[in-house]
């Protein structure tokens, strides 16, 4: 039985590895994201417009290393939908 238990976790805990670094649709088509930022920011967990737009300009900055003003349009681009 703790055989299986193992097994059992392994199993997730793979499949959840094999899941990080993919961007959801949202986030690799929104105006203003690149292949590149989109991969960067999914390998850091970052993986949909919401999970963006819940960041702070100093963070995806920290994240990323991108410029202030790119950060700032991106985060609002994210949040556009909160306000539509």
């Amino acid at each position: 039985m703790r055989k299986r238990a193992r097994a059992a976790l392994l199993t997730e805990a793979i499949a959840k590895e094999e899941k990080v670094g993919e961007a959801a649709d949202d986030l690799l088509h929104m105006d203003g994201m690149d292949d590149s930022t989109a991969r960067t920011l999914a390998g850091k967990g970052v993986t949909t417009m919401d999970d963006l737009a819940d960041l702070a300009v100093d963070d995806l900055v920290e994240l990323t290393g991108m410029d202030v003003e790119r950060a700032k349009q991106l985060i609002m681009t994210a949040r556009a939908p909160w306000f539509a």
